[in-house]
Parts: structure tokens; sequence; C-alpha cells
């Protein structure tokens, strides 16, 4: 393929016909200067939370708008004994799980922290949930046990297309 040479200066480039790639090699002059809008939603928990070891409970909830997102969710759990959690991002009825994962703290009275996250493409606007389900009664806390630092256990998304 032929070299591509622009001089003047462009505004915008339009190759035709359509290809999958280009390759831009050593340009030390170049320089890209394009606003990206970017939107952000989260949410973080004011309070704990007590997580069912029967079923699974909310946590937290976003309201996204059509669109693609890159969603994550960290949660900090704690029990007097030692426990097994399952924890998803999904719609409420668990129709479009974007994210999953399981943990186990072996020893009672400390935290588990976990962290989630995925791509979700919708169509409509949709609330996401972070939700969670321990193999027996667990608190998804709103601090850390030690000095009680705030936002532990939050859902945020940014939305990228």
């Amino acid at each position: 393929m032929p070299d591509l040479i622009v001089t003047p200066t462009v505004q915008s480039l339009t190759v035709s016909p359509t290809t999958t790639a280009i390759t831009v090699d050593a340009l030390p002059a170049l320089t890209i200067n394009q606003t990206i809008p970017l939107t952000y939603a989260n949410s973080a928990l004011g309070t704990n939370v007590s997580v069912s070891g029967t079923q699974f409970t909310t946590v937290l909830g976003v309201t996204l708008t059509a669109g693609t997102w890159l969603v994550w969710g960290e949660l900090e759990l704690t029990h007097s004994a030692a426990f097994v959690v399952s924890a998803r991002i999904s719609d409420l009825l668990a129709t479009n799980v974007v994210a999953s994962a399981e943990g186990t703290l072996r020893v009672g009275g400390y935290s588990l922290h976990m962290s989630i996250s995925g791509l979700v493409t919708l169509a409509a606007t949709d609330t996401m949930y972070l939700m969670a389900k321990g193999d027996v009664n667990i608190t998804a806390r709103a601090t850390t046990i030690v000095n009680s630092l705030p936002g532990c256990t939050t859902i945020k998304a940014i939305r990228v297309a």
C-alpha cells in the first residue's frame, strides 16, 4: 500500500474503500484533539444491608440509559463465622447477568472484598443491580471494619457507546 501524506493539516480524513485497520508509524507531531463525552453513574451503600442466605438480595442499583456501559461493583462482606457468597450485576429478574463471582471467607470476624465488572448494552433505560447471596445470612458493609471508611460497597458505570 502506498504511503499517505496529508498536507496541509486536515480536520477529518475519510478512507475509501473502507478499511478495518490503519497503522500510524512514528509521527511525533501527531496531535489528536477530540472531546469524548463521558456519562457516569454511581451509587454507594449508605447503611449496612443484610444479605440473605437463601436468595439473592439487592444491595445497590444504578439506572442507566440506552447504550453500552462498563459496569462494576465492589462489595465488602462480613459475618461472625466463615461463609461463601455469590455476587452478580444484573437486571432485577437476572435475565441479563452482566458479571458474577464467588468468594469464600474461611475465618469469621473479618471482611471479604469482591470486585466484579462487565459490559452491558441496553436498548432502553434499565436499572442494573449489585446483588449477593450467602450460604448463611451475611452483611454488606457501608464502611470498612477498621477506620469506618466509606465507599467500600458501590456500583458504578461509564457509558462507552
